[in-house]
């Protein structure tokens, strides 16, 4: 009988842990999402510094860009996520990772998301007025950045500009 009433106690209090551990578990994972969203958010566009050999002073003052700069470029972010519902946004999402996928282009890319997301007509106005603050927003940075750098850095940087993108780049990566 002590068996018996031992089971139904160790049984009864699994019953009653499993779903609290459950809900915890939940918590911790929908915790963890706005993290990775942060991370994406606050990531500024410094490609063109890819393969410049910066200083550590040069280092130094680009942090200091981040700060100044990182916050404002995820508010228009921010602002940018809030003008679309969330069917468009995963509608946005599906069509960029199937354009990935096929291969497409940055140009087809663009237009088949477009496609996909089908804002409306004031959609399309908020989202024009926060790309053109958000670009005025990105010259300037694109400014403070050149301005840290050595006459042949910049010279590097341009160089790489120059050099026709497309599929000839995309053929040099795959090789």
């Amino acid at each position: 009988m002590r068996l018996l009433r031992s089971v139904v106690v160790a049984f009864l209090a699994l019953a009653v842990a499993l779903p609290v551990l459950a809900a915890e578990r939940e918590k911790k994972q929908r915790e963890k999402k706005p993290d990775a969203e942060k991370k994406r958010e606050f990531k500024l566009p410094l490609g063109m510094l890819e393969g410049i050999e910066l200083t550590a002073e040069q280092q130094a003052k680009l942090e200091e860009v981040k700060k100044e700069f990182g916050p404002k470029l995820a508010e228009f972010w921010k602002k940018s996520q809030s003008v679309m519902t969330e069917e468009q946004k995963k509608a946005r999402m599906e069509a960029m990772k199937a354009t990935k996928e096929a291969g497409k282009d940055f140009k087809e890319a663009a237009k088949a998301v477009e496609a996909a997301v089908k804002l409306t007509d004031e959609q399309k106005a908020q989202m024009a007025e926060v790309k053109k603050a958000m670009q005025e927003v990105q010259g300037a940075l694109r400014e403070r950045v050149m301005g840290l750098l050595t006459d042949q850095q910049k010279e590097a940087i341009k160089a790489r500009m120059k050099r026709p993108r497309g599929e000839g780049e995309k053929r040099a990566k795959k090789q």
